[in-house]
């Protein structure tokens, strides 16, 4: 089928990111991968921001400041508006691990959690009829977020290559990738997997934590903890399951 500009879009960050792999290699300039990792990391926490507050409305940003900030920082993730990834979000809860309506999953295979599932999004919540909350559409700036979604893309993303063509091509446009892998792997695939996990809940889904995911993604691996209790910000319930996105929400944002 024909790609909608969002879909474009990741196309052209996946190419991106494939021509900065191989520059790095083909020129030896792996010092890249640093702060790479770095910016990837980053993303992981920023996100997490975004889905614990617009997903769940699990915490109350200690100000409007934070709560547009936590808002606009998910541009860089470049994960739909935060308003549609919430509908979505919430929607993969409400059925996780259902082979006819999860949007993503080990049931639906490797390739579309890690990939696929970019793809047909819109096609997928007009033939689920996947339902928008009022809590979302009464919130004013996530709505104006949504709707100036790609003016602010193109913003955000056009200012960093001209600042820096080299950062952009090198950490920014390949972070948005590498950063959606490990979500999708760690979190989407991994997080429902339990036989290369452990729960600490009985749920009808597969959810499943996993310590080597929750330490890449700054504690979005503990995902049966979440799925259990999607409104608890901080992900972490056993002494040695360390949250470190759950702290800074504690002690920084949260009212």
């Amino acid at each position: 089928k024909k790609l909608n500009l969002y879909e474009t879009i990741i196309v052209g960050f996946y190419l991106i990111t494939i021509a900065s792999f191989y520059s790095m290699i083909s020129t030896g300039q792996y010092f890249w991968l640093i702060p790479l990792c770095v910016w990837v990391y980053i993303n992981h926490v920023f996100h997490a921001f975004n889905h614990r507050l617009n997903a769940h409305r699990s915490f109350t940003p200690r100000n409007e400041f934070v709560r547009r900030m936590i808002i606009s920082l998910s541009i860089f993730q470049v994960n739909n508006s935060p308003l549609k990834f919430a509908v979505i979000h919430r929607h993969h809860h409400q059925n996780s691990d259902d082979t006819n309506k999860d949007v993503h999953g080990p049931h639906m295979g490797l390739f579309r959690t890690l990939i696929g599932w970019d793809f047909g999004l819109t096609e997928f919540a007009k033939e689920k009829q996947v339902k928008i909350y009022k809590d979302l559409l009464r919130d004013e700036y996530l709505v104006w977020f949504d709707k100036h979604y790609y003016k602010i893309f193109f913003t955000v993303f056009g200012l960093l290559l001209l600042i820096s063509p080299t950062w952009f091509f090198y950490v920014f446009a390949p972070g948005v990738i590498v950063w959606r892998l490990q979500a999708n792997y760690f979190a989407n695939y991994l997080g429902h997997k339990p036989s290369l996990g452990y729960r600490n809940h009985n749920l009808p889904d597969d959810s499943s934590n996993n310590l080597v995911s929750a330490v890449v993604t700054a504690g979005a691996g503990y995902h049966n903890n979440h799925h259990a209790n999607p409104g608890n910000y901080y992900f972490g319930e056993r002494w040695f399951e360390f949250d470190p996105s759950g702290l800074i929400i504690k002690y920084f944002l949260k009212k």
